[in-house]
């Protein structure tokens, strides 16, 4: 079985159809980066600034749900901005898992400012040799 991630894996699946069971991330201006490699999937989203017990990562069977729900600051609403570059922001992303991708064994770790989800392929997906007897 093919363990590459096809943007169709995660992205489009059931895209088109008229059921209710793709979610698509409701944020979907919020920066991330999606990348593949021989052992899964991988989220980079920036989190500058957001504490690391902020975030909830939660999975179930078929789906990642990440979340930050940024708290009201007076302290930002009292200021004379200049230029206001810096995007503080609440967000609530979801997306959908093939069956090839293992959500039971999903990592996050918080390094520099980047949050880093790391969803591993299953076992199952990954290549294997079959001895012809």
């Amino acid at each position: 079985m093919d363990t590459t991630l096809d943007i169709y894996d995660i992205f489009f699946k059931n895209r088109l159809s008229t059921s209710e069971e793709y979610i698509e991330p409701s944020n979907t201006k919020y920066p991330i980066d999606i990348y593949t490699d021989d052992t899964g999937a991988h989220f980079e989203l920036p989190c500058s600034g957001i504490p690391k017990d902020d975030v909830e990562i939660s999975v179930d069977s078929t789906h990642l749900n990440i979340k930050y729900e940024r708290q009201p600051d007076n302290q930002i609403k009292e200021r004379k901005y200049l230029r206001k570059g810096i995007a503080r922001r609440s967000f609530d992303l979801s997306y959908k898992f093939t069956n090839k991708f293992d959500l039971g064994k999903v990592q996050a770790r918080f390094d520099n400012g980047i949050l880093t989800v790391d969803v591993p392929y299953s076992e199952t997906a990954k290549p294997r040799a079959i001895k012809i007897k």
